[in-house]
C-alpha cells in the first residue's frame, strides 16, 4: 500500500513541483506540457536546462515504482512492467520540438531565442518516440485500472464499499 501511495504522490506532485520550482527558482513560465520542461530554459541556462533533472528524476522514480510494484495477477504485473519501460522511454527520449511551434507558442519561441542550438534538435526527422511511449503508457495504466482492479478489491477492508472503488477505478481508466 505504501508503494501505491508513493506512486500517487509522485504522479500528483510532479506537475506542481515542475511549475513552482521552474517559476520561482529559474523564472520560467508555465510550459505547454510536463514534457516541455525537459527543454525549459531561460537566458543563460542552455548548457544546464535546469528543469531536465527534475523531470527525468521524477519519471525514473515513477518507473522504478511501477516496476517494483508487483501486480496481483500476471496480467497486472506484465502491464505495470511494460508501463515502467514506457516511463523510462519517455524520460530518455525528449519531446520533439517543431519550428512551427515557435510562432504559435511563446515558450518555444523564447527557448529558440535563448538557445539557438536547440533548432538543430527541432529539425531532426525522427520518430516521435517520446510521444508514442507516453500514449502507450497511459493506455497501459488505463488497462490496469479497467481490467485488473477487481482482484485488488478482494483485499478491501469489509467497511469499504467495493462498488464505489470499482466505479473510481473505471473513472480513472476513462480519464487516462
Amino acid at each position: 500500500m505504501s508503494l501505491r501511495a508513493g506512486l500517487f504522490l509522485l504522479a500528483f506532485t510532479m506537475p506542481v513541483v515542475l511549475y513552482l520550482y521552474g517559476k520561482f527558482r529559474h523564472g520560467l513560465d508555465l510550459q505547454p506540457s510536463m514534457s516541455a520542461y525537459f527543454w525549459a530554459a531561460g537566458e543563460g541556462q542552455c548548457a544546464t536546462f535546469p528543469m531536465r533533472t527534475i523531470f527525468v528524476g521524477y519519471l525514473f522514480a515513477v518507473g522504478v515504482g511501477l516496476f517494483g510494484y508487483k501486480g496481483l495477477t500476471n496480467l497486472e504485473n506484465s502491464l505495470l512492467n511494460a508501463a515502467a519501460l514506457c516511463v523510462f522511454t519517455v524520460a530518455i527520449f525528449p519531446e520533439r520540438l517543431f519550428l512551427e511551434e515557435a510562432t504559435s507558442q511563446p515558450q518555444v519561441a523564447q527557448l529558440f531565442a535563448a538557445c539557438p542550438a536547440i533548432k538543430d534538435w527541432a529539425m531532426q526527422d525522427t520518430l516521435p518516440i517520446h510521444y508514442m511511449a507516453a500514449v502507450i503508457l497511459f493506455v497501459l495504466l488505463a488497462a490496469v485500472a479497467w481490467f485488473c482492479a477487481n482482484k485488488s478489491l478482494d483485499y478491501l477492508p469489509v467497511e469499504h464499499d467495493p462498488a464505489r472503488f470499482r466505479r473510481t477505478y473505471r473513472m480513472i481508466a476513462i480519464l487516462m
